[in-house]
């Protein structure tokens, strides 16, 4: 996103720290050879302010004129051949955007001989790559761009030597993690919700089931069987054996064997209570 126009001078070395935070631009660039008493500096997006700028740590004023689509800066630097400049600035336009991913494209073109060119990229706090799959583009090119985190931010960095090439271009794709957490959150929940479905489901199911096998056993029963359940069920499911004794045309003994087939079958539980046993009818038969 930037270009140097330095007369007939020679780089040795130029650096470039772009933060995406606040849109400030940081240049070092050391020169040798200068033969200009101005050092004139090109960008390819708007600069709305130079914050500061040195010459050999030294304060200058450097003056700015918009140049389409960028702007172009002229910094006295007298008649120094060789010096190292210092600048920061405020940029603007240096995102785009492609659906809900952050696009930052760089393109930094050679005008002078360089012997060695960095560029790092500092995303926004809360922001991470995007999900390479949705973009279908390398997330960070070229592909030697190293990425890595001060603990709180994600920072890309580029050192590129002269290839022959006019020009350096470098991008990346970035998303905010707020809606990136969102959309994991979502996901997540999906996820969850997708879960209780198919658990619900087979709950049901195993619910039915229960409930056709119970049916089918309860259709084996003799009618005695059956009318001590339909007795429990009329009782919520509950009973005293002496008082189904009490309550039936059956003697005693009838209704200890009826009762120790249903246990035998799991249709009732029968429990010790007191001189006599209590007597509780499995769920699914209820």
């Amino acid at each position: 996103m930037f270009f140097s126009g330095l007369s007939t001078a020679f780089i040795t070395e130029e650096n470039v720290t772009v933060d995406l935070q606040d849109n400030s631009v940081d240049l070092n660039v050391k020169v040798d050879g200068m033969s200009s008493d101005t050092f004139s500096y090109i960008t390819d997006y708007p600069v709305e302010e130079i914050k500061s700028a040195k010459v050999n740590e030294e304060t200058v004023d450097c003056d700015m004129q918009d140049l389409p689509p960028g702007t172009s800066i002229s910094c006295p630097v007298g008649d120094k051949e060789s010096f190292e400049i210092e600048m920061s600035l405020t940029g603007s336009e240096l995102v785009g955007q492609r659906d809900d991913v952050n696009i930052f494209r760089y393109n930094h073109n050679i005008y002078r001989s360089t012997d060695f060119y960095q560029l790092e990229v500092k995303l926004p706090e809360r922001s991470s790559l995007a999900d390479e799959n949705i973009v279908n583009e390398t997330l960070i090119y070229p592909e030697h761009g190293e990425l890595r985190s001060d603990g709180s931010r994600h920072i890309i960095s580029w050192s590129q030597e002269p290839d022959g090439l006019p020009y350096y271009s470098f991008q990346t794709f970035f998303v905010d993690d707020d809606e990136t957490g969102f959309s994991g959150l979502f996901y997540i929940l999906s996820g969850l919700l997708g879960s209780l479905v198919v658990i619900g489901l087979v709950f049901l199911g195993w619910k039915y089931y229960e409930r056709l096998n119970a049916n089918s056993v309860f259709d084996e029963l003799s009618e005695d069987e059956k009318g001590v359940v339909d007795m429990l069920r009329d009782n919520d499911g509950e009973m005293l054996q002496k008082d189904v004794v009490d309550q039936s045309d059956y003697s005693k003994a009838k209704i200890s064997g009826i009762v120790s087939t249903l246990v035998d079958n799991e249709i009732i539980d029968k429990e010790k209570e007191g001189r006599s046993n209590k007597l509780v009818l499995e769920n699914k038969y209820k």
